[in-house]
């Protein structure tokens, strides 16, 4: 019991002599993380890249190769060759996120569902279109299953999973996705989390597309009118 009491006081003190070393690990990376996203903002990518490598490191040295904190980084890393159309390099780093991400959040965490909306896009920019369709399929699932089917956040998923199938001319396949799109913005117009005039305009504009190219005139008529009236209401 003594020598119990002893190792707890001894490690006590380890704790709080390394506290400062730690803060001050933690604050070099928050720096490195907003440099790094300042830089993007201006466009800076050359900047951008390098910072957000730093952030890697440090977040690596400070926290741990497997803590959520070096996700973020590895992504912001990841975000910054996707600007630059650089899918594999992205890609290669979404991945390593997503790994970091389920290992230490769990699977149904919102941001694994980021990691594989990513994923899924830089697949589809590599031509491996079945293989995006599959990401999107499931980060859509986990949503689902973890908030429930109509949620604010699931607009977002359904546009990229019904932009992938407008892609490939798959309308009939991205006409029930777009409506059932409009019909939760529709029901959670209050929830500001999501940029909700965004999705409105990209499922209003993708479904007259449809209409407009299968002929069906009559129907983009009161589309527009439901499109407007849902506006108004943001």
């Amino acid at each position: 019991m003594e020598r119990k009491t002893i190792w707890n006081a001894v490690m006590g003190m380890l704790f709080f002599a390394l506290l400062p070393f730690a803060w001050a690990g933690e604050a070099e990376w928050r720096a490195h993380t907003e440099a790094g996203e300042a830089a993007v903002r201006k466009s800076d990518f050359v900047l951008a890249e390098r910072r957000h490598q730093q952030a890697v490191a440090e977040a690596e040295s400070t926290f741990g190769g497997s803590h959520p904190n070096v996700a973020k980084s590895v992504h912001d890393l990841a975000g910054v060759h996707w600007l630059q159309h650089q899918y594999a390099q992205a890609e290669k780093l979404f991945r390593r996120s997503l790994a970091i991400r389920e290992k230490a959040l769990g699977e149904t965490h919102p941001e694994v569902v980021q990691d594989l909306q990513m994923i899924g896009w830089t697949c589809a920019h590599q031509g491996r279109s079945a293989e995006a369709e599959l990401y999107f399929k499931r980060s859509l699932a986990i949503w689902e299953k973890a908030r429930g089917m109509q949620d604010a956040g699931i607009p977002n998923l359904l546009l990229n999973l019904s932009e992938l199938h407008m892609r490939q001319g798959r309308h009939a396949e991205a006409e029930p996705l777009l409506k059932r799109c409009l019909d939760v913005i529709e029901l959670t117009l209050a929830d500001k989390t999501f940029d909700h005039a965004g999705n409105l305009s990209d499922a209003a504009g993708f479904l007259e597309e449809i209409y407009k190219k299968q002929g069906r005139q009559s129907e983009i008529a009161p589309l527009r009118q439901r499109r407007f009236a849902i506006g108004r209401k943001l």
